[in-house]
């Protein structure tokens, strides 16, 4: 706030309360969010269990969607247009992309993050953005660099593991 900067968190929904466990993290609770929005904080889905969505079948990918923008919604009485992709983003598969946007859409998202690093350009999906990680180990300077594209770099490196990955597997990469 002292600085006119605005954040939006996204919620794995299953998780708030600590009524699960995801990698033996302390999660938000409901409490903590009404405060957090009441002081211009933005929330977005991030699935309701924090699941591989790939490998999902696609009745449980549209339940993952839905009901995590559901329970935002009815918890905070705001509308949740923004949905971030939990793990590494399958950029490659174009079939499974195309039907997430149509989810996306249908579920009334209306801009989403991918696990891309980078800084967005109007070229981007807007159902699939870059994003930058920003956490509580960065300090000043890294932050600075940041926001001012220092991180783009790492997003061609990425693309070219995953394409690897892709390629060959797991296993051999």
């Amino acid at each position: 706030q002292n600085y006119g900067y605005t954040a939006t968190v996204f919620l794995p929904t299953g998780f708030i309360d600590n009524k699960n466990n995801l990698k033996g993290k302390t999660h938000l609770k409901w409490n903590e969010i009404m405060e957090l929005a009441n002081n211009g904080i933005s929330f977005g889905s991030h699935t309701v269990t924090h699941p591989q969505l790939k490998f999902l079948k696609k009745e449980d990918i549209q339940f993952e969607i839905r009901q995590s923008k559901k329970v935002i919604e009815n918890n905070l009485g705001k509308p949740v247009e923004s949905f971030s992709y939990p793990f590494a983003f399958p950029e490659e598969d174009k079939e499974f992309t195309k039907y997430l946007r149509k989810i996306l859409q249908k579920y009334g998202y209306k801009h989403g993050v991918s696990t891309r690093i980078g800084m967005t350009s109007k070229k981007d999906d807007i159902y699939f953005m870059k994003r930058i990680p920003v956490n509580s180990c960065d300090d000043i300077p890294l932050f600075e660099a940041k926001l001012e594209g220092g991180y783009d770099w790492l997003n061609a490196p990425q693309n070219f593991f995953k394409i690897l990955k892709h390629r060959f597997g797991d296993s051999d990469v």
